[in-house]
């Protein structure tokens, strides 16, 4: 038994459909009324003056990739290559 196939033809795209500006036109609208919203409303924006207060950081943060070593001294590798990806001179 065989499929049967149905043929669909596409509509072509118009000259705006092709080049988005449509869709581009929206997000600059978007982001506008975000713009402008915040702007004249200031008093739900989060302000962090970071060099004066610096952040709450929890005990559980692990944020920099050291290589721990074991009581004798050697290394405890797993191999997961973070040291490659980490080091700064790209060793």
């Amino acid at each position: 038994m065989s499929a049967k196939v149905k043929i669909i033809e596409r509509k072509g795209a118009s000259l705006a459909e092709k080049v988005y500006l449509v869709e581009v036109f929206k997000g600059m609208a978007t982001t506008f009324s975000h713009f402008i919203r915040n702007f004249l409303d200031t008093s739900k924006l989060y302000i962090r003056h970071y060099p004066e207060l610096k952040p709450e950081i929890t005990a559980r943060w692990r944020g920099r990739h050291r290589l721990t070593r074991h009581e004798d001294g050697s290394m405890k590798c797993v191999a997961c290559f973070m040291c490659q990806t980490n080091c700064p001179a790209k060793c």
